[in-house]
């Protein structure tokens, strides 16, 4: 179906609420294409309330880069009136990182998003206990982007990385409290990769009367238990609360996940408007020629669109029109498209094959251009694994 309404309770058109948006993790490494290790004790809020989550892992083997000890992060919102804020911190026990160049017994992050009567301001430190580079100790509350170069042309380490960004209505500080930028080394066996340690990031959306949300991406990749094997490529997710009526962009010229899944270019969109007679969000993906299963199933192009919106005291509307699947083929034979939502297919000794999926619930819609369900291992993708390509999701709460 191209669009639905659901009866949900409805704020007070003249309420408003901040958004309090925040994001850590104790470690992530990246060498390229390939994450060696995505983010420990990943947390996130989205919300427009006081609140608080916590969460804890245990110690991270980094293989050749090092360790990292056991990670502590939360994250709260608290606050009334027009005196709030959004408070983050990554706590990280003992790492060992490059053969022992890089130590520490315990590493914090801070970031500290607020409102008061003076305005929004941002403000973020980092503490770390009995650091040592290359056997030199560093202080234990180093400045704003201090920087430190490794021996033997290794790369930089930087100390309490920050940055600021005021955007879409959305205040925001990252703190880094370790970020090395790696060049490649035959000495340690080690690739050129992107390390961080201690990611705490907050913020505040401006005052909305309801919380329009939504993200998009080219293709994604899951295991049979949910696992996910490649991540949203291109992908572009709307600031908690909104983007206050300006649109966020994202954009790729191919994207390659082997033989499961090729995208020629990628553009994804996302826009939301927020007033006291409507809030609202948008959010598209259009993709250029794409092959699954190297080859097997091919199509020409591919438009994706979510819509969501809500009216006071009316129900919640959802939407997938805009959506657009061209020239489809399976095994080289031209294969109709419907222009219907939740069009099924089922190829044989294969899986199943959905154009145009929607899922909708009383808050938000979901589409899919291309979602294929193996039965059968293929294309180095194991039985029960879902390709999906092309991807928008729009929602009001």
């Amino acid at each position: 179906m191209a669009g639905s309404a659901f009866a949900i309770p409805a704020a007070n058109a003249a309420t408003t609420h901040y958004g309090y948006g925040a994001y850590a993790y104790g470690s992530s490494v990246s060498a390229g294409s390939l994450v060696n290790s995505g983010p420990t004790s990943k947390l996130t809020m989205c919300t427009t309330t006081p609140t608080s989550k916590t969460m804890h892992v245990a110690a991270t083997n980094l293989g050749a880069l090092g360790t990292i000890g056991a990670v502590r992060t939360t994250v709260k919102s608290a606050g009334s009136g027009s005196s709030v804020s959004t408070t983050t911190t990554s706590t990280t026990g003992a790492i060992k990182l490059l053969g022992g160049l890089v130590t520490a017994d315990g590493v914090v992050s801070t970031a500290v998003s607020r409102h008061t009567s003076a305005g929004y301001s941002e403000s973020g430190s980092t503490k770390v206990v009995n650091l040592e580079v290359a056997g030199a100790p560093v202080s234990a509350n180093p400045g704003k982007d201090t920087t430190v170069s490794l021996p033997s042309g290794l790369g930089t380490l930087t100390l309490n990385a920050q940055a600021t960004s005021s955007t879409y209505g959305y205040h925001k500080i990252v703190v880094k409290a370790i970020k090395i930028a790696l060049n490649k080394s035959k000495a340690l066996s080690l690739p050129s990769a992107d390390v961080a340690v201690g990611y705490a990031a907050a913020a505040l959306h401006e005052p909305v009367h309801a919380r329009p949300y939504g993200s998009a991406y080219a293709t994604r990749i899951s295991a049979a238990d949910g696992t996910v094997t490649s991540s949203g490529t291109a992908s572009m997710t709307l600031p908690c609360a909104g983007s206050d009526g300006r649109t966020v962009k994202n954009s790729t010229a191919a994207v390659k996940a082997g033989k499961a899944a090729s995208v020629g270019a990628v553009a994804t969109t996302g826009t939301s408007t927020d007033t006291a007679a409507l809030t609202s969000a948008t959010t598209s993906a259009k993709l250029g020629a794409a092959s699954l299963l190297n080859g097997l199933i091919k199509v020409d192009a591919i438009t994706v669109k979510a819509t969501s919106s809500q009216k006071p005291g009316a129900k919640v509307s959802t939407s997938s029109s805009g959506t657009k699947i061209a020239g489809l083929t399976i095994n080289g034979k031209s294969v109709k498209v419907s222009g219907r939502a939740n069009q099924k297919i089922n190829i044989a000794g294969i899986g199943t094959l959905w154009v145009h999926k929607t899922v909708t619930t009383s808050r938000q819609i979901q589409v899919y251009g291309l979602q294929l369900d193996l039965l059968k291992a293929s294309s180095g993708l194991k039985a029960g694994s879902t390709v999906t390509v092309g991807y928008a999701g729009a929602g009001v709460h």
